[in-house]
């Protein structure tokens, strides 16, 4: 006889199969798991890769303009480029480099990415004369100079 009082049993949990019941994943599942995540991971780890290298060369872009205006600034102001300028703060990813003509004329900015770094392979360049230029997977090419007019062959207008 049962007490009216009592709590009613629990329910037994609904098993596949006499003597199995479902206790969590199977190692085929989780295997299964693990190789689309290893699939996802390997078409997402190069388009970030991509993407790293597309934001550093615009950092070294963005730093070459801001020298740049800073140099008209000065050149308007003394009526010729400087002979020595520092482009900006260093940084573990690109070296800097600033040429002038003797005159004062003309100038030329350099952006090259250090070699073992994140940057490595990335160069950007910028003249008085407004010439921006860029690669990727480069070493410096040569060719964009102080008076150039366009970019040499192997790097792009920016």
């Amino acid at each position: 006889m049962t007490c009216p009082d009592s709590p009613a049993p629990m329910p037994r949990r609904a098993c596949p199969g006499p003597g199995r019941c479902a206790r969590g994943l199977t190692l085929v599942e989780i295997l299964i798991a693990l190789c689309i995540a290893g699939i996802l991971a390997a078409v997402a780890y190069p388009s970030y890769q991509s993407q790293v290298l597309r934001t550093r060369q615009a950092t070294a872009q963005e730093a070459l303009g801001q020298a740049a205006l800073q140099l008209e600034k000065r050149s308007l102001a003394d009526g010729r480029y400087p002979s020595g300028f520092t482009v900006g703060q260093a940084t573990d990813l690109f070296s800097y480099s600033y040429s002038a003509a003797t005159d004062g004329s003309d100038y030329l900015l350099t952006a090259t990415g250090r070699t073992g770094r994140s940057a490595s392979g990335l160069w950007a360049g910028v003249n008085s004369r407004n010439t921006r230029c860029t690669c990727k997977g480069c070493s410096a090419p040569t060719g964009l100079t102080a008076t150039s007019t366009s970019c040499p062959s192997g790097s792009v207008a920016y």
